[in-house]
């Protein structure tokens, strides 16, 4: 009996040894196959420096990655899905872009022009103020030209710059000028002034 229990205690013993061998061997392949894959992906990365290392100056005394970094940067202009654009793509583009500047400039003059009519509309009393000898639009802003100083002229600004807002819902400079000094084209400085913005009106 002690004999039969010895014999079933080698064989598992036997069993046990033979399991585990094949268990280490089985790991070590796997740790293998993974080991190559990782060395034929690092080779199929192209690197001209490491596939030659000999070569690594060229005529000049350039390193060959300021060559390729050269190369490179005179590649064509992406667009804007990131590719490369031909010569046509290119120009195509920038008529394009041209027509959408000439487009905003035409609108923005056109709504410029716009303020000017709604405020001249709206401040043509101006003119038969007596002492007012000239008034010029431009965009949202109002300069007047006085032959003399009204005593009423701080309600004049101040009037103009807020029928001025309201007509044009923007806010609105009135600029007031010696007329026997300046013209309406001429420029010059303001000797006082008056701004409206959202209804309420600010005097300097």
């Amino acid at each position: 009996m002690r004999k039969l229990l010895l014999i079933l205690l080698c064989a598992i013993s036997i069993g046990v040894t033979l399991w585990y061998g094949r268990l280490t061997h089985l790991e070590m392949e796997k740790r293998s196959r993974q080991i190559k894959a990782e060395k034929i992906s690092e080779s199929n990365e192209p690197n001209f420096i490491t596939t030659f290392p000999s070569i690594t100056k060229v005529e000049g005394g350039r390193d060959w990655e300021d060559v390729i970094q050269n190369m490179q940067d005179e590649e064509e202009e992406p667009n804007y899905a990131g590719e490369k654009m031909t010569k046509a793509e290119q120009e195509k583009a920038r008529k394009q872009i041209w027509a959408r500047e000439k487009e905003a400039r035409a609108k923005r003059e056109a709504e410029r022009r716009g303020k000017d009519s709604k405020l001249e509309n709206r401040l043509n009393y101006l003119y038969e103020i007596p002492e007012i000898s000239w008034v010029r639009f431009d965009d949202n802003s109002v300069y007047i030209g006085f032959t003399s100083i009204p005593s009423d002229i701080t309600l004049i600004l101040g009037g103009a710059a807020f029928f001025g807002n309201k007509a044009i819902d923007f806010g609105v400079h009135v600029y007031a000028y010696d007329a026997c000094r300046y013209g309406p084209t001429t420029g010059g400085n303001f000797f006082r002034g008056a701004t409206c913005r959202h209804g309420k009106v600010k005097h300097y």
